[in-house]
Parts: C-alpha cells; structure tokens; sequence
C-alpha cells in the first residue's frame, strides 16, 4: 500500500513538472511572436476612466461624510457611513470596505492621512 502511495505521488509531482515546462515554453514562444501579457489595455483605461466618473458621484457623500467626522475620518468609517446609508458600490454590492473607501478618496483626490 505504501509503494502505491509513494508511486502515485511521485507520479503527480512529475506530471507538475510537465505542466510547468509546457506552459513556460508557451509562453516563451508567445513573447517572440510579440504578444504582450498584462499592463494597460483600452479595457483598463475604460475601467479606470468609469471608476473615476462613479466616485465623482459619491463626491458629495463624501464630502458630507468628510464635515461630519473631520479631516482625519477613517476609511472603516466611510465604508461604514456608505453603507448605513444604502448606497451601492460601483459594482452594484452592498458591502464597502476601507479598501474600497480608501481607493475611492484616490480617485476623488483626496489627502488621506495614514494613521499612526
């Protein structure tokens, strides 16, 4: 039973190596034919560009959110204000997180003061 456990296992890590070696050459051959792997694209520049004009709609949220807590609100407390308020992400979600409220102060171009 032992030598079957040990067979098969050496038998998978094998067939990882394969997998590993075509994919890199693959790959390796789709950079000399020039293609191009990730960076920007006209998608992601429509992306950001959507995510831009989506946070200048929450400006005024923002803002409001910004005069009620003062200049040092944290982030957990935006997403959490956005969604007492109801208001959906630029997805369409219910939830917010301070990941998501930090990068929409990004976009909208505002100081964000790290805590210490």
């Amino acid at each position: 039973m032992g030598k079957m456990i040990l067979t098969v296992m050496a038998a998978g890590g094998l067939e990882s190596g394969l997998v590993s070696e075509r994919t890199k050459a693959s790959l390796k051959v789709a950079r000399e034919r020039g293609t191009v792997f990730g960076g920007r694209n006209a998608q992601s520049d429509a992306n950001a560009a959507d995510a831009v004009a989506f946070a200048e709609t929450l400006r005024p949220v923002i803002d409001e959110i910004v005069a009620a807590n003062g200049p040092n609100v944290s982030t957990h407390v935006i997403a959490s204000e956005l969604m007492r308020r109801r208001l959906r992400t630029r997805t369409g979600g219910k939830q917010w997180s301070a990941m998501q409220a930090l990068r929409l102060l990004r976009r909208l171009g505002e100081r964000i003061t790290e805590a210490p």
